[in-house]
């Protein structure tokens, strides 16, 4: 498969993404295969396809948040694909919340 451009990804419809999507894929794992098997005749190509998949993927996920966006398809609660993490404590709050404390 041609190596795929983002404009040529952005103008296609979902359901092709996913089909274009799915033989990257295969074709991924076959040159993967031959790959441990050492005999791969054209190795840029591995990293070529893992670029077309990730645009592929990159132009699915904002699709997909333009329409959260709009208001249509599901709704996120914000639990699935994001991290729940703190805001980062800086070293000195680090430092006072593992410190031990004094016995009087």
């Amino acid at each position: 498969m041609a190596i795929l451009k983002f404009k040529a990804i952005k103008d296609s419809n979902p359901s092709e993404l996913k089909s274009k999507l799915h033989e990257l894929r295969l074709e991924l794992m076959k040159l993967n295969s031959q790959r441990a098997s050492k005999s791969v005749s054209n190795p840029g190509k591995i990293r070529e396809i893992r670029k077309s998949i990730a645009r592929i993927l990159t132009s699915m996920n904002a699709k997909h948040q333009r329409q959260n966006e709009k208001g249509g398809g599901k709704k996120d609660d914000g639990k699935k694909g994001k991290m729940l993490a703190e805001k980062p404590l800086k070293s000195a709050e680090k430092k006072e919340k593992n410190k031990k404390p004094k016995k009087q």
